[in-house]
């Protein structure tokens, strides 16, 4: 695999292209780039179609930039299109571990220098992850389990100067 750097004009998105970018997703891919650079190429076929990475192309357009890094395929006709709908539903059925989640983007959000909404996560969805993650779904337990409130077992306590016990709970 060779990395090339392509200009963005000549760069064109794929028509066919079944999934769609809505403003949010533009808007996070573009606080992406401008934070982490371009990290890794997008997929362009021989005549610089776009076969995978058509969200990162708006948004590089969207910021002006004038090149991004692209690896060209060898794919042609329906292996190229199972390709590009593979790279985007393959992404799609991939599932987040909440709680790493929850405390990795929590770690992020006390760093210093570190503006969360770059990794595309709003402080809202973080207080809802953390919500569900932290399972407030809190209840009691039974009276067996937790033993009669009303009969503590004393707690006994002997001083080491002079040998006197007492009872702690009542000191």
């Amino acid at each position: 695999m060779q990395i090339e750097t392509r200009e963005v004009k000549d760069l064109k998105e794929d028509q066919k292209n079944s999934r769609k970018h809505s403003e949010k997703n533009i808007s996070a891919l573009t606080k992406s780039l401008i934070s982490f650079g371009q990290q890794k190429p997008i997929v362009i076929d021989k005549d610089n179609n776009v076969i995978a990475g058509n969200g990162t192309l708006q948004a590089a357009r969207a910021i002006n930039w004038k090149a991004l890094k692209v690896v060209v395929t060898t794919l042609e006709g329906n292996t190229k299109s199972a390709f590009a709908v593979a790279d985007n539903r393959t992404a799609e059925l991939a599932e987040w571990d909440e709680n790493q989640l929850a405390q990795t983007l929590s770690e992020l959000e006390n760093a210093d220098a570190i503006d969360l909404s770059i990794t595309g996560f709003s402080q809202e969805e973080l207080s809802d992850l953390v919500e569900k993650t932290m399972n407030l779904d809190f209840e009691p337990g039974t009276e067996q389990e937790q033993g009669k409130l009303d009969q503590l077992t004393p707690m006994m306590v002997k001083c080491p100067e002079c040998g006197f016990e007492f009872d702690a709970r009542e000191a």
